[in-house]
């Protein structure tokens, strides 16, 4: 009986049939694990919250710029709230000093932890915005809007040591970072350009991306830098000035004006226009914007990461808002074969089923084709390290991922699982290995009872449908390890006309039926499938009982688990 059928309906019935049971192997998603806090009480009314930033001592600081005032809130949501007059704060920024520095209209402002501030006027000038450290680490620059100037303060001289004009005039300096080159970069929001400034002072301007308006920037995890542009996208500029925008998955109207470097190496960015917050993977480029649990109208304008989260500015209510990210946790022990669930060792190439906490998005991505043909290793913006090897995965949902075993694992005696989701990376559990680790299919997807096994005619084999005695029946499994010729990781079995037609299991592999021994007729790689899923052909014993029997596939040293059955007249 050869593997692939005697036509392409009954190949395509096996194929929709045991896809459907794999991909029915998995729970369904949990709740939305980003949860938005929003905390208003002990911020003055009308105070205009407007920056924050994350202090030395955990808690977050923001401006009030209206009010006149630097407020500082725990993570528990208490709010503290320290007067700054005449000044009106704008923009703040975590000091090399461990004091929160900040800019207003005719000066830089210090504040400690304990409330003291001390200010610094500029040179000349009315009208400060954003403000960082240099890339020196010990140094501040900030921006100066009326003056159209970049300025640098000496905290070891306590004082505005220079200001320099940039080329363009009227330009509105927006927001201002160090980046990796050594350097500072900066955004001119009148004139669509991202300017770059030495520490000795040396401008260069680099024209900006079509009908763009850059505003806040950030150095980026890549080696870059990424700017909110309010055109509606969040673009980046490598250290040569090239731009490339992204906007796949932002919300129709988006206008991002405050942006951050967050975990798990992500750009997270306050979307005014859309009242959300949003977050960019930069392992597939794709952006995801959270509205939920925002007040409607809130103007969200800016953002930073903190200790518990990301945090941002709500300024039309004068609030700020935490949202906290996911904390994915592999399950110790939570790496099992998808066919018996069974907690024993794996083998190369087989289907496993990995169980944890916020592994995965809520919604579940099923199995995806790369550019290549096979597999894909990467779904929903997940991925799955095992043994320092990329896992093809056919699931991935919030509790539960499926994927198969990379076979380079072969030879090894344990393998390190752990499960990137959309840049947050999880605990690494650790799975025994072995040659082999035979499991068969069920059909009620529990590891035992009725077999995924097909009759002689390719009819599903159930109790109304037994299979005849001396007829051939198709046992769908998985654990094989590896196989002659070798398997790629994520291939789709291809059958060729001629024996052995697929891939075959390297080690020896047996069946017996009702505790009998039973004629074994082909084992393979199961045609049309990701390679890991074996197909085994099979004859019922003439002397089995007509009912329920047992089923067992020996494949090496090991014996797939009991408690699966065949049924049989």
């Amino acid at each position: 009986m050869e593997p692939e059928g005697d036509s392409n309906v009954m190949r395509n019935r096996i194929y929709l049939w045991v896809a459907g049971l794999l991909l029915a192997l998995c729970a369904t998603g949990s709740a939305q694990y980003f949860q938005i806090t929003e905390y208003s009480n002990g911020i003055t009314a009308g105070s205009g919250v407007k920056s924050i930033t994350q202090g030395p001592d955990g808690a977050m600081w923001f401006t009030e710029v209206t009010g006149s005032r630097i407020g500082r809130i725990t993570t528990a949501g208490v709010v503290t709230e320290y007067n700054v007059s005449p000044a009106s704060p704008e923009s703040i920024v975590l000091g090399p000093d461990g004091n929160l520095w900040f800019t207003s209209e005719y000066s830089v402002g210090r504040i400690t932890t304990a409330g003291v501030v001390t200010t610094y006027d500029f040179l000349r000038g009315t009208g400060g915005a954003g403000i960082t450290v240099g890339p020196n680490g010990e140094d501040l620059w900030f921006l100066d809007q009326s003056t159209n100037q970049v300025g640098h303060l000496s905290i070891a001289e306590g004082a505005v040591t220079n200001e320099y004009l940039v080329p363009t005039p009227g330009a509105s300096l927006y927001g201002i970072a160090a980046g990796p080159d050594g350097n500072l970069w900066f955004t001119e929001y009148n004139t669509n350009k991202i300017g770059r400034i030495t520490t000795a002072g040396s401008i260069t301007e680099f024209p900006g991306p079509p009908y763009g308006c850059p505003r806040g920037i950030t150095a980026g995890p890549d080696g870059a830098m990424w700017f909110a542009d309010c055109s509606g996208s969040i673009d980046r500029i490598t250290t040569a000035g090239v731009i490339t925008q992204y906007s796949s998955g932002m919300i129709i109207g988006a206008d991002p004006i405050g942006i951050a470097q967050g975990p798990g190496g992500s750009i997270w960015f306050a979307d005014f226009g859309n009242n959300a917050v949003g977050r960019v993977n930069l392992s597939n480029a794709t952006i995801t914007e959270y509205k939920t649990g925002i007040s409607p109208y809130a103007s969200v304008v800016a953002i930073a990461e903190g200790s518990a989260g990301m945090w941002f500015v709500e300024n039309a209510y004068n609030r700020i808002g935490a949202i906290t990210a996911p904390n994915p946790s592999v399950t110790s022990g939570g790496v099992v074969s998808a066919a018996s669930f069974a907690p024993g060792p794996v083998a190369p190439g087989e289907v496993v089923s990995i169980f944890g906490q916020q592994i995965g998005p809520t919604t579940p991505a099923f199995l995806t084709l790369d550019s290549t043909g096979k597999v894909a290793n990467s779904i929903g913006g997940v991925s799955v390290n095992i043994g320092g090897y990329l896992a093809p995965l056919t699931y991935v949902g919030e509790g539960q991922i499926n994927a198969i075993v990379p076979y380079e694992v072969a030879g090894s005696s344990s393998a390190g699982v752990a499960v990137n989701n959309n840049g947050f990376q999880s605990n690494t559990a650790t799975v025994q290995l072995a040659a082999t680790g035979p499991s068969i299919f069920t059909l009620n997807g529990s590891g035992s009872g009725p077999g995924a096994i097909l009759n002689q005619d390719y009819s599903v084999n159930t109790q109304s449908n037994p299979a005849l005695k001396g007829t051939v029946v198709q046992i769908f499994m998985t654990g094989e390890g590896v196989t002659a010729p070798a398997q790629a990781d994520g291939a789709v079995t291809i059958a060729t006309s001629a024996f052995p037609y697929t891939p075959a299991p390297q080690a020896a592999v047996s069946v017996t039926i009702g505790g009998q021994p039973a004629q074994l007729q082909w084992a393979g790689e199961a045609p049309d499938f990701v390679a890991g899923v074996l197909q085994v052909n099979a004859t019922i014993p003439a002397t089995a009982i007509s009912g329920a029997n047992s089923i067992a596939v020996k494949i090496g040293a090991n014996t797939s688990q009991s408690g699966v059955t065949v049924w049989a007249k």
